[in-house]
């Protein structure tokens, strides 16, 4: 993970990815009851993303940008 330019943002960013290997995790494992209370909650993911978006210097936008899709491919190439 890389480090934003505030421990909040660094914080968020440690839940988010937990909330995403959470998620996959149960898909794998066909835990339907897990996986379908983890995507109830990503919409609030979603949206705790952009209030911390507008939190973001312009280098840590670029950041998690790389970051969510170096997890995304990494995840999904296992």
């Amino acid at each position: 993970m890389p480090e934003f330019s505030t421990p909040e943002i660094n914080k968020f960013a440690l839940e988010y990815l937990q909330h995403f290997d959470k998620s996959i995790s149960a898909a794998e494992k066909g835990d339907d009851l897990t996986l379908k209370i983890l995507l109830g909650q990503t919409p609030q993911m979603a949206r705790k993303a952009v209030r911390f978006a507008h939190k973001m210097t312009a280098e840590d936008t670029i950041k998690w940008i790389e970051w969510i899709g170096h997890i995304a491919n990494t995840r999904f190439d296992d």
